[in-house]
């Protein structure tokens, strides 16, 4: 890019400099201003954006507050000094909008100042509003009129809608059976989000949601696409990706969600995801509807086992199945989740009776029962059982303290191959199960 400085043409789209580290945020931005018809040129280096406009004509400049090198207050002056009285517009971007951050911004002569807790939808108002160049804004507002009347993107959180989405993965759908190649969906739910709405408010909760949104496109290709399918709950369409691979990404998903902090800074909401992953291996012809109903009952059934997890079918993914029983709430479902990473796939069942619907209808390759679980049974009962019927399934015990009583009738009964105590370290249970699982 590197047309003369003094040449407008009234006929391209105008042309935005985003200087940010937060390449999040920066995807985000990039590929909503894209679609609303900007060109946009990003950077992470000021000094870069310093040469960067002394060289080439912007219409607008964005730039976070807090940069490595220097804030964008200083930025602006720095380019004002080189360029003169060709500085183009810059809209400041900051964690959040405070009064005295944005009486510093409007003195410094930046056009403004937008917070990343507030939507895209308006961050791109806000760039319209300041671009110089009539023929170029009203370019712009005709674009984003046409987008809204499309429907193709939801007001709330700015990706696709559920009516978009479909239309998408049906195309991706014959695409990938053109091809040859794996397509994958993930369907992205929110655990008791109605908490959320309760304590702080409907408002918030709409907040908590655009910011969702915003993590989860950042994480992903510009070839993927998410879509708000319900009011909680994100659909993500992964073309060419195998059940192995969408398992990781949603897993990479609920991590990142899950140590992340929504809300404002000073009443910071957390939150997790149960995330359901459905695939159609290539060369199949499984429609779109089916694919949906499965990644559905993946993530429902992931809900039901307490939340916090991604759940695959494991006969496509072929990871062994880890069968936990006891109750979500205490040790067992600390030990499912401490398991999240493991190459199996890990369920929960909360009696006896939902242990032996599972060993009976699928192939499962360990069984960890809590032996303080309620109910006329206990954990060596079940692991006992599971041995006669199943003898081929490793049997694992999680119990408070190890006294000898215990540990006889675990040996003797149940044969159990490994033993956890409570409390214990967990962290050293990952390794313990590919041992037993794999070795």
């Amino acid at each position: 890019m590197k047309a003369s400085r003094d040449v407008q043409d009234n006929n391209a789209p105008p042309v935005v400099l985003y200087v940010s580290d937060d390449t999040s945020f920066l995807n985000t931005v990039r590929r909503n201003l894209g679609h609303t018809g900007f060109s946009v040129v990003t950077t992470r280096s000021a000094a870069d954006a310093i040469e960067l406009t002394s060289e080439s004509q912007f219409d607008a400049i964005l730039s976070d507050y807090d940069l490595p090198q220097m804030d964008a207050l200083t930025l602006l002056e720095q380019i004002s000094h080189k360029i003169n009285d060709q500085t183009p517009p810059m809209l400041v971007i900051s964690d959040h909008r405070t009064a005295p951050l944005r009486s510093r911004c409007l003195a410094a002569g930046t056009a403004g100042l937008h917070a990343k807790t507030e939507s895209v939808e308006l961050l791109i108002e806000r760039v319209t509003a300041i671009l110089q160049n009539e023929k170029k804004r009203e370019r712009i507002l005709r674009s984003a009129a046409r987008r809204r009347f499309e429907g193709s993107t939801d007001p709330l959180t700015q990706v696709a809608t559920k009516q978009h989405f479909i239309r998408r993965l049906r195309g991706e759908s014959v695409a990938a059976y053109r091809d040859q190649t794996h397509l994958s969906l993930l369907m992205v739910e929110m655990d008791r989000f109605e908490k959320i709405i309760d304590q702080f408010g409907k408002t918030k909760a709409d907040g908590v949601l655009a910011q969702v949104a915003r993590l989860i496109e950042g994480e992903l290709r510009s070839r993927d696409c998410v879509a708000r399918y319900a009011d909680q709950t994100f659909a993500v369409i992964l073309p060419d990706t195998n059940v192995q691979a969408a398992s990781a990404v949603g897993r990479r998903l609920r991590r990142r969600l899950g140590t992340s902090e929504f809300g404002d800074v000073d009443m910071p909401i957390s939150l997790t995801v149960s995330v359901g992953a459905a695939n159609r291996p290539a060369g199949m012809q499984t429609p779109p509807d089916e694919i949906i109903s499965l990644a559905i009952h993946a993530s429902q059934a992931a809900q039901k086992m307490g939340g916090d997890r991604v759940l695959a079918d494991n006969a496509l993914t072929g990871c062994p199945l880890i069968l936990v029983v006891g109750d979500p709430a205490g040790e067992s479902g600390a030990v499912s989740r401490t398991l999240e990473d493991v190459n199996a796939e890990v369920r929960i069942a909360t009696s006896q009776e939902e242990m032996r619907a599972v060993l009976e209808k699928i192939p499962v390759a360990m069984v960890i029962a809590d032996d303080d679980m309620a109910g006329p049974q206990s954990g060596v009962d079940l692991l006992a059982w599971v041995r006669n019927r199943f003898p081929s399934i490793r049997r694992v015990l999680i119990a408070t303290g190890a006294d000898n009583d215990l540990m006889m009738r675990a040996v003797n009964r149940a044969a159990i191959h490994y033993f956890i105590p409570v409390p214990w370290n967990l962290s050293a249970l990952p390794n313990a199960v590919d041992e037993l699982l794999f070795s």
